[in-house]
């Protein structure tokens, strides 16, 4: 019990030097941990092996600019695209221009804007029975001899393009460009190669507007069998013309 009173009484008057003297020999056994602890320090270098994982910019970019490369099909829209034939005729002793209409109009196109020389053109259809005219007898004359719309062989033109040419080598928006498609021009049975000189302009990348024309004798495909009393001749020529809108396909 003596031993024990001046053990205390030893401690509490040496302040803090006996406790400098004891810390470091209790501490020794306790810093052997840290080594163990080591085996956290590899987080750090597992995070930047999963860097790869994450694609570059550049293996980005090539992917990007070959999918918008690809090109995108477009509808033409029948409400806002119109089918005409322009032809001159005397009637009643009057130079009278002559305009059949139609907005029964369908077809594709595949616009690439990125190399328009991509581009291509589906097949175009019109429904020939649906065409008017500002005058009714001239409109059952088209349907029952001329055109003869009521046989289902013959009540739509259809024009296949096989070839476009003047493409230009890039495109802007909202700048026309004027450019030609040869193809198959079928009416009424018959098929003939035929030339369209054409204007698209890309308004925007969802929409496109233009037009198609083409002048050729009429007798390349039809014939008039008669003409009535009051129409005097007809121009041996008539205008084909497609004023269309196109947007993408839903």
């Amino acid at each position: 019990m003596a031993t024990l009173l001046a053990l205390l009484v030893v401690t509490g008057c040496s302040g803090g030097a006996a406790v400098e003297n004891v810390v470091p020999q209790q501490s020794l056994p306790d810093e052997q941990p840290t080594e163990a602890v080591a085996p956290v320090e590899p987080v750090p270098t597992e995070a930047p092996a999963e860097a790869p994982a994450s694609p570059t910019v550049e293996e980005v970019l090539p992917t990007t600019e070959a999918a918008a490369a690809e090109p995108v099909a477009f509808a033409i829209v029948p409400e806002e695209s119109v089918a005409r034939f322009v032809i001159q005729e005397v009637l009643a002793g009057v130079d009278t221009t002559v305009v059949g209409v139609t907005n029964a109009v369908e077809g594709q196109l595949y616009p690439n804007f990125v190399d328009p020389a991509q581009t291509t053109v589906g097949a175009i259809r019109v429904d020939l029975s649906t065409l008017q005219t500002d005058n009714g007898f001239r409109n059952r004359a088209l349907r029952d001899a001329i055109l003869q719309t009521a046989n289902p062989e013959y009540q739509y033109a259809t024009f296949t393009p096989t070839a476009l040419n003047g493409l230009p080598e890039s495109i802007t928006l909202g700048q026309p460009f004027d450019f030609e498609i040869t193809g198959d021009l079928l009416i009424r049975g018959v098929t003939r190669p035929v030339t369209f000189l054409a204007t698209a302009m890309p308004v925007s990348e969802t929409r496109i507007e233009g037009r198609a024309s083409l002048t050729i004798p009429y007798t390349e495909f039809v014939t008039i069998p008669r003409l009535p009393p009051q129409v005097a001749s007809v121009d041996e020529n008539v205008t084909l013309e497609l004023d269309f809108v196109a947007v993408p396909v839903q």
